[in-house]
């Protein structure tokens, strides 16, 4: 990823500024470098011009230019538009409504609703759910332990299981109706429980 992101940055400065000494880039050319791609790759632009302002941060702080021209190229290039907005969250007033009323009743092989109550009963992360492993529960003690390499934060994280929840876990493995898929996490093999659920518990996840 970061060897990419080098590499972009060079394509994206090559033409415009790539052969200038530090001290004489301005404004206009650190916009000129990124206009191809301005409006057309917001995602690429972002990053890009993140390592322009870091180079041009460095270069400042070192005593190589009195300024950083990168951090003006707004008022230069166009407007890129209104943001795109994140799915609204639903009210945490009308959960337990919506519980009511679409997850009541799960059926046996209903994996996707399952994986939808589990997530709200442990407030974890729609990924740690459909990666989660046999392994990482204590049914005894009623917990779940999400391993390090698994958590954004890379620390592990011991989720204490509320009733309902541990009833949804002891159901999934009696019944064995759960989805079984053999996949590679961080190069080691592992067998996910809820695996399956991948678009339809994230689609659903992100209205609440």
């Amino acid at each position: 990823m970061r060897r990419n992101g080098l590499a972009r940055l060079r394509l994206t400065c090559s033409r415009r500024i790539g052969s200038k000494p530090l001290d004489v880039v301005t404004p206009a050319d650190c916009a000129d470098a990124l206009r191809p791609i301005w409006l057309e790759k917001a995602e690429t632009v972002s990053r890009t011009r993140q390592r322009m302002y870091a180079v041009m941060q460095w270069a400042w702080a070192h005593g190589h230019v009195s300024s950083n021209p990168v951090s003006v190229v707004d008022h230069i290039l166009p407007n890129q538009g209104a943001k795109k907005e994140h799915q609204p969250a639903m009210p945490w007033r009308d959960v337990p409504a919506f519980t009511k009323a679409r997850l009541r009743d799960i059926g046996p092989s209903d994996n996707t609703r399952a994986a939808l109550l589990f997530l709200i009963l442990t407030a974890a992360r729609s990924g740690e759910i459909r990666g989660a492993t046999w392994g990482e529960f204590d049914l005894k003690a009623g917990i779940w332990t999400v391993p390090g390499e698994r958590m954004k934060a890379k620390v592990p994280h011991r989720v204490p299981l509320s009733a309902a929840a541990l009833d949804i876990v002891k159901t999934l493995k009696e019944q064995k109706q759960h989805k079984i898929e053999s996949v590679k996490q961080h190069g080691r093999s592992a067998t996910t429980i809820l695996a399956g659920q991948r678009g339809s518990c994230r689609s659903v996840s992100g209205h609440i």
